[in-house]
Order: structure tokens, then sequence, then C-alpha cells
């Protein structure tokens, strides 16, 4: 079965948060062009799965918009239709996010009547395979989404990372999870969801043109790098990184 996920940059996440959460409590609606990465089969569970990352933020015009209130939103697909052409002409993904003001935290019944004409125009315009996204953004910030592979198939999206100068996960169930035995302090220390949140992620390794090295990040955000780098090249530099911090090895500089 197939699996998707979405990840926002900040700065994407910030601006969809500035023109969906309206002070009239009225719901809004954007486009974000996404590009897509398919994976045959995932590392970690074997599953194929496909990750959309945003690069572009599009608003719907209000002079697009047929009606509105804090429970539906109806638009003219002009603007649709015009991100479909430039998804189409740069190999891109076309999301389409909308609020729910009133902090609903599912797909409404309109939601579920109007996306599959959507699919449906959408590969009309761009071909059969094309694909689109659709996400709800909360008052308090929470996101869902799915991933409309048809009219007639949709799957969920298994979790949306917001990527900046912090890392803000949504999933299902998030913070609904029991912590092992184990981890209770860890828990305790800094909140039930710390540690269903880190079972959620994957460990990277990383290089520096040279050794590759395990990278891990503590508590508070801070890298740790071990083993240390050595560069084989011209430079011959030799560090490491503990708690953020870059160390340079006594040898560093030398042949």
């Amino acid at each position: 079965m197939i699996t998707a996920s979405l990840t926002l940059q900040e700065q994407h996440s910030n601006y969809l948060r500035e023109l969906l959460l309206t002070t009239d409590g009225k719901e809004r609606a954007a486009y974000v062009l996404c590009g897509k990465a398919v994976i045959n089969a995932d590392p970690w569970d074997g599953q194929p799965h496909q990750k959309f990352i945003s690069y572009e933020v599009i608003p719907v015009p209000e002079d697009e918009i047929v009606s509105f209130s804090a429970k539906h939103i109806t638009w003219k697909t002009d603007s649709f239709v015009r991100a479909l052409q430039v998804a189409q002409a740069k190999n891109l993904t076309v999301a389409v996010f909308h609020s729910h003001p009133e902090g609903l935290g599912e797909f409404s019944t309109q939601d579920n009547t109007n996306e599959p004409d959507l699919i449906q125009l959408a590969q009309n315009r761009n071909g059969s395979d094309t694909q689109i996204l659709s996400v709800i953004l909360m008052p308090d910030g929470n996101l869902i989404g799915r991933l409309w592979i048809s009219s007639q198939e949709v799957i969920s999206l298994r979790m949306i990372r917001v990527i900046g100068q912090k890392i803000r996960l949504h999933y299902p169930n998030r913070g609904l999870g029991v912590s092992p035995p184990a981890f209770q302090r860890q828990a305790l220390a800094l909140g039930e969801a710390l540690n269903q949140d880190l079972s959620m992620l994957s460990v990277g390794v990383s290089g520096c043109g040279g050794t590759g090295s395990a990278i891990a990040i503590d508590s508070l955000g801070r890298p740790t790098l071990n083993p240390s780098v050595r560069q084989l090249n011209e430079c011959h530099c030799h560090f490491w990184v503990h708690q953020g911090i870059v160390e340079w090895c006594a040898d560093s500089g030398q042949k």
C-alpha cells in the first residue's frame, strides 16, 4: 500500500497562517505547489512512499470567492486551473489548503463532496496520473491532509512536517501514545508527545566529503556528530561536533 507525507517550509507555513486564519472567523483557501519524490520501497517499512515538499504558495483571490462562512468556502475554479498550468509546466503537484476556523479536526461533508470534482478536473487537464493534495489548517496550527490519487482513491497523509528553525510534526493521534516504562522520566520532563514524535522519525547518516558520521540531536535541538570527521583533501581538517559546538582536533590541518 502506498503512503505519503508532506513537508512544509516554515516560511510557507507562516504565510498560509496569515492567509487562512483571518480575524473574521471565515474559511479561506490557498494553493501550495509541491515537488515530489517517489520512493519505490521505504527502507524502514518496505512500502512505496511519496514525499511532497512545498515550493510556492498561491493565494485564492478574494474576488474569486463565491461564498464563505465559518463552516464552508466555495470559489471559482479559474485560479485552480491556473495553478494546474504552472504545476504542469514545472512538474509540481498542487495542494489545496483551506481553514476550519471552528476547529473541526476532520474533512467536512462538503470537502468530501467537492474534492472528487477537483481531482477529476486536474486529471482531465493535466493527465490521468495527476494527483492533488488536500490539507486543512486549524486555528491552533494543527494540520491534517490527504492525497487524491483519483476520484475514487484517496489516502491520508501519514505525516505533515513543518521545517524551519524548529521541526513541528503533525500526524494522526499525536500525543495519544503511551511511552514505554524506560522512557517515562523523559516523558515527564519533556512531554508525552516527545517519545511518540521520536518514534515517528528515522536516523540518518551524514558525511563531510570524507568519513560518514552519525548525527544525533539532543532534547535542546543541539547536534552531536560522532565519530569525528576528517577531510582527506588539501585542507586535512579534523573535527567533531558536541552539543552544537564544533571542536577542532589537535591534528587538524596536518597531513
